[in-house]
């Protein structure tokens, strides 16, 4: 049986992550710590996407957050590329250190880092043009994920947009529930070889998803691709 399974959120828990994996680790887990491939391969995809679909839509040298911008500050560094006034927030005061270092290495320009919980968002102060969340809102709890996206609307200037990646469940799909048992069997077995630490994990009917919208005055332009949930402040 796995010995322990962490259902919160906040520093603490990321913290404890971050410490026991490396930096790829914490994003892709025990099993593709070492990958720069995996990393890489995704940065590329979805920025592409990203080009094509949603930064068109975003004001030119506007403020974008990266709502847990991760070790790496790889879409931060992206965005700050592109000429946006980029802020990476993150819960983990580890993370936001491997972030500013990253981020230092590139030369990137424009980025400034806070540690602050996306559950609160007490110490971000300004207002944003576009609010980018991928591969975190999944590991906020359900019981936190509607005041989450409400700070996330009241951090948004008129008309601003987010882009949530929420983890989408199909509970028809054979292949997706041995895939999880798969995953919870290879962390338990490797647990201490691979610094594995488990975090928590939520996914969506699409019924939840708008509902959860409709409660924190968002709008649904679009679903994208890879669950991406592009959203248009409307309060």
């Amino acid at each position: 049986m796995i010995k322990k399974i962490n259902s919160s959120w906040g520093e603490k828990i990321w913290e404890e992550k971050i410490k026991r994996q490396n930096e790829r680790g914490v994003i892709h887990g025990g099993r593709f710590s070492d990958s720069k491939e995996i990393t890489s391969k995704q940065i590329k995809e979805t920025m592409k996407y990203l080009d094509k679909e949603i930064l068109p839509k975003i004001t030119k040298k506007g403020n974008v957050m990266d709502a847990g911008v991760g070790p790496l500050a790889r879409f931060a560094i992206e965005f700050s590329k592109r000429g946006y006034d980029v802020t990476g927030v993150d819960a983990s005061k580890t993370t936001i250190g491997y972030a500013k270092k990253h981020a230092a290495k590139q030369n990137a320009k424009g980025i400034s880092f806070i540690q602050d919980d996306l559950t609160e968002l007490k110490k971000v102060n300004k207002k944003f043009d576009f609010i980018f969340c991928f591969g975190t809102f999944g590991h906020i709890p359900k019981i936190l994920a509607l005041e989450t996206l409400r700070n996330f609307n009241s951090k948004l200037n008129k008309n601003g947009l987010c882009l949530v990646h929420f983890w989408i469940e199909n509970p028809s799909s054979v292949r997706k529930k041995l895939k999880e048992a798969g995953y919870m069997w290879l962390h338990n077995i490797n647990a201490n070889r691979l610094k594995s630490f488990y975090v928590n994990c939520s996914y969506y009917s699409l019924e939840e998803v708008k509902s959860l919208l409709e409660r924190s005055n968002f709008k649904l332009i679009n679903e994208g691709e890879g669950d991406l949930f592009l959203l248009r402040k409307v309060s």
